[in-house]
């Protein structure tokens, strides 16, 4: 643990949740999360994530329900401090006959949600996204990256990539507060494909994913630049990808899609500032204090029948995002067995 490479290797490990190595606190994330995915391996949905979310939406609706997309909700509405349904931003109304459930991120409950104490609001309103967040750069191959270390890095789902000298790749975090990116890309790769091959048309193809750890907001030009300079930014990225992989060149590529964290935002409200986490992983906004101590058990104080599930609550993450937390929750108000209702 004193050598420089492994620092990096572990502290990069724990970034990934968007948490600085120089924050207070980062210490339990590296006590739990190495150990955590040595000892249950990493799920990989067949099709993608989106195979998931349309496996949930066909078992739903196999019991009576009623989806609507792109549809959004401008209040939930209360009476007699009872959430009773929701208000679209289109005028339409829908009623909960038992409770209403929304991924509401903190610091828009209070436009969303009448009547909630001062105290919660304040506490909402004061919760902190990342320092530092990703873009998404997309690729599909012609065929799989070629290391020129050989095929071992294959072996993991994700691979990172950093420099190789620990104070060079703390200052990158440093440039990050300053909306400026560093010396030195740094950046993960996966390639999901190569254990999922419905993911690509023949065998040997790729579908190429590399995240890039970038600010929100840019020193040039604030977060409204991300629109002129993503491109730019993405293929920085993949110029120094093609150091370890240089058979990925114009010509392997097949096509490719950006995502900035402008467009995270843009695509989902509970990505504010690009944070796909909702909120920062930091030490005092996990656990009990995800997001804030008033919301972490699951419910809005106040506002009796309201639920609030997400990538801002506890577990954080993306699929976890405490769906299955929400549910125990609801079943324990509703007197409902939750280990019985899923078998």
């Amino acid at each position: 643990f004193e050598n420089e490479k492994v620092k990096i290797h572990f502290t990069k490990f724990g970034c990934e949740l968007f948490v600085s190595p120089d924050e207070r606190g980062t210490g339990a994330i590296l006590a739990t999360l190495p150990g955590f995915m040595h000892a249950t391996s990493p799920g990989i949905p067949v099709g993608g994530s989106a195979a998931l979310v349309n496996s949930l939406i066909r078992c739903l609706e196999s019991f009576g329900a009623d989806i609507r997309h792109s549809s959004e909700v401008k209040k939930v509405m209360v009476e007699n401090c009872r959430a009773t349904g929701v208000e679209l931003v289109s005028g339409q109304k829908f009623t909960a006959a038992t409770c209403v459930i929304g991924q509401i991120h903190p610091w828009l409950l209070p436009s969303m949600v009448d009547g909630l104490d001062p105290v919660l609001i304040e506490n909402a309103k004061n919760t902190i996204t990342s320092r530092f967040i990703v873009m998404a750069n997309h690729y599909a191959l012609k065929e799989e990256p070629k290391y020129v270390v050989g095929d071992e890095p294959h072996e993991a789902t994700m691979i990172g990539f950093a420099c190789s000298d620990y104070e060079s790749y703390l200052r990158v975090f440093d440039e990050f507060r300053y909306g400026k990116f560093g010396n030195h890309p740094l950046f993960s790769a996966i390639l999901n494909s190569h254990y999922d091959q419905s993911r690509v048309p023949e065998l040997g193809n790729g579908a190429l994913t590399i995240w890039r750890m970038v600010p929100f907001e840019l020193a040039d030009g604030g977060s409204a630049a991300w629109d002129d300079v993503k491109e730019k930014i993405a293929e920085e990225a993949l110029e120094e990808y093609r150091r370890y992989a240089p058979n990925v060149t114009s010509d392997n590529i097949v096509g490719q899609h950006v995502d900035s964290p402008l467009d995270m935002q843009r695509y989902n409200a509970t990505f504010q500032r690009g944070d796909v986490g909702g909120v920062g992983k930091y030490f005092f906004q996990m656990g009990g204090h995800r997001p804030t101590p008033e919301l972490a058990q699951y419910a809005v104080p106040g506002v009796e029948a309201l639920y609030l599930a997400g990538t801002f609550m506890h577990p954080p993450g993306g699929v976890t995002g405490g769906g299955r937390a929400t549910a125990i929750r609801i079943c324990e108000d509703l007197d409902i067995d939750f280990d019985k209702l899923i078998g």
